[in-house]
């Protein structure tokens, strides 16, 4: 047995703090959902207002990340990631404590700083110190954490509310979460990865002209845009729609489920069917999924199976988006695309949040679902002419 091979069980032990980094700073970002009712009744102010931090959220993601990785880029990829989370563990200790709107307002600026660098940082450490083949198993392990914390991290802290002491003491276990999460990378991830590779983006001149990739890159920015519209203020459309007296909690994990189920079995279609069509069925699905949303309120069994599959389908898009992006014969920007393709899925949450918040206003909480599928078909439309009707290769070239 080689040395290699009694060493690959210890590396991908060492990226569990990673992954469980990865899975504090998602809850961080998605919990606002879960305690919006609460948020908004302690600030006085109106749900609707209150979501529109998810939208903030998301916008400073999308603009501090390029920046901090330029900033940064010298660094040790442990370092930034440690930074990072205790960067954000401090945000989120900052949105407990803030009494304002305003304030709570820079409280989830701060938050979001770290949380936009650590799964880049996380994800070029744990391809660092794992050996051989699993690389790509270990990175994927740290993007899961994001999906993790849709089915635990979330539900669990919205259910813990009433027990926490309201949101602020759901804001304060997430911030023990990094902590803890910051503590144990700094004892179990070796140091070995010094030397940062990361480069900066800033001064790469985007493919813009490329209009597969403007396609790809435009599903990206609707689906995510459909799915966050809704998600968002899923414990007010639940609320709304459902005549049981079901936990807002069960709600969440059901979408968790599916969204952990979506990412782990997408990877495995893309080989079988090819990202191309892949994509394609996953953003069709989400449309039928949020068309069905409404009328399975009617009973809870069926509500948490079209939350399910709406999750699944959801999360499946980004796989063989990324898939489609690197298998551009026409760009070698590979590092580009991607980062070009992580905007585009900031870019949508906070046009999500926004375009939810504005729905509700005019329409009503019910309508919010309908326009999230209008999302949903223009992302499958763009999923067409970006990648079926091109007929470009739908998998990953070959090293």
């Amino acid at each position: 047995m080689s040395t290699e091979n009694l060493n690959v069980p210890v590396s991908l032990l060492r990226v569990a703090p990673l992954a469980a980094g990865s899975a504090a700073t998602g809850t961080s970002g998605y919990s606002v959902s879960g305690v919006l009712p609460a948020l908004s009744q302690h600030l006085g102010i109106e749900p609707a207002a209150a979501g529109q931090l998810v939208t903030l959220f998301a916008l400073a993601c999308a603009t501090s990340g390029p920046l901090m990785v330029a900033l940064t880029r010298a660094w040790p990829k442990r370092r930034i990631a440690v930074v990072a989370l205790l960067i954000t563990g401090a945000g989120n200790a900052f949105t407990a404590m803030a009494p304002s709107l305003a304030l709570l307002v820079t409280a989830r600026i701060i938050t979001a700083v770290g949380v936009a660098v650590y799964v880049p940082a996380a994800s070029a450490t744990a391809a660092a110190i794992t050996t051989g083949s699993r690389r790509a198993r270990a990175v994927a392990a740290v993007i899961g954490g994001l999906t993790v914390a849709l089915l635990l991290g979330v539900p669990i802290t919205t259910a813990l509310l009433s027990r926490l002491g309201g949101y602020q003491g759901v804001f304060l276990l997430v911030m023990a979460a990094c902590l803890l999460a910051a503590a144990a990378i700094v004892v179990v991830v070796p140091t070995a990865a010094t030397a940062s590779t990361v480069a900066s983006t800033l001064h790469q001149r985007p493919p813009a002209s490329d209009g597969r990739v403007l396609c790809l890159l435009g599903a990206t920015f609707m689906a995510t845009t459909g799915t966050f519209a809704v998600y968002t203020y899923i414990t007010l459309v639940v609320q709304e729609s459902t005549m049981h007296d079901w936990p807002a909690s069960v709600m969440l994990a059901a979408y968790g489920l599916g969204a952990v189920a979506g990412n782990v079995i997408s990877g495995r279609l893309t080989d079988r069917w090819g990202a191309a069509w892949l994509l394609l069925i996953a953003t069709g699905t989400s449309c039928l999924a949020l068309l069905a949303l409404t009328a399975a309120a009617a009973s809870p069994v069926g509500l948490v199976g079209v939350l399910m599959v709406w999750g699944g389908a959801c999360w499946a898009v980004y796989v063989p988006a990324n898939v489609l992006l690197l298998s551009n014969k026409d760009n070698k920007q590979g590092s580009t695309l991607l980062s070009l393709n992580a905007s585009s899925v900031y870019a949508g949450m906070a046009t999500g949040g926004l375009v939810g918040g504005v729905v509700i206003e005019a329409a009503g909480v019910g309508t919010v679902p309908l326009v999230a599928a209008a999302a949903a078909v223009i992302a499958a439309g763009l999923a067409y002419l970006g990648a079926v009707r091109r007929r470009e290769p739908s998998r990953m070239p070959k090293p």
